[in-house]
């Protein structure tokens, strides 16, 4: 990913200091940056709140904050038959057991709210994917494998289930959505205004 975004910034003749590092002890100094973002990186956090204490940490006071995720639970996918919702339930059954932090989307706000941080904005807003995307983004074969491994589907269903959607794809009645949330805040410029302990 990192020779990816540095293939693009030299094509755009962006000068961009890429790093990796670990979200739980950033090598920045206090304050170092105007906005600090994460977008899709808490739903892979065994432990959120230390990831945006050490996001605040790094944003300079009046600077801005944000971040983005989803919420697992809360996928939609247009399905006719019975037999494959109950297919679909058990495959969003398996991939919430495969994220570390599946309902992130939604413990946002309260987690901004938790670090002192005031005057929060949210906004919530479904996704439309297709179906190409749908598959990569929402992990379909493997939740479908993890459903199967789980003996709530067999791997027949599983293959049925694909090809339905494949299916769907063709005749142009795919429909998918991912709800997104974005929580942003301005961090407070007062003197002494630090992140509570989580609660």
């Amino acid at each position: 990913m990192i020779a990816a975004a540095e293939r693009a910034a030299s094509v755009a003749k962006r000068a961009i200091d890429l790093r990796v590092a670990n979200i739980y002890a950033l090598p920045f100094p206090d304050g170092a940056f105007d906005a600090v973002r994460a977008e899709r990186v808490f739903q892979h956090l065994e432990d959120p709140e230390a990831g945006l204490a050490e996001m605040i940490r790094v944003t300079r006071p009046g600077g801005r904050l944000m971040v983005a995720d989803p919420d697992h639970g809360q996928h939609g996918l247009a399905l006719d038959d019975p037999a494959h919702r109950r297919i679909y339930a058990a495959s969003l059954h398996a991939l919430l057991t495969m994220i570390a932090n599946p309902h992130s989307g939604t413990r946002l706000r309260a987690m901004f709210a938790r670090a002192g941080l005031e005057d929060i904005e949210q906004r919530v807003r479904p996704i439309p994917i297709p179906f190409a995307a749908y598959v990569q983004a929402s992990f379909l074969h493997e939740r479908l494998a993890g459903a199967a491994q789980a003996e709530e589907i067999t791997p027949e269903e599983a293959d049925d289930f694909v090809a339905t959607l494949e299916a769907r794809d063709r005749a142009g009645t795919f429909d998918a959505n991912v709800i997104a949330y974005v929580v942003g805040r301005t961090r407070p410029q007062r003197a002494g205004a630090t992140p509570s302990a989580p609660g």
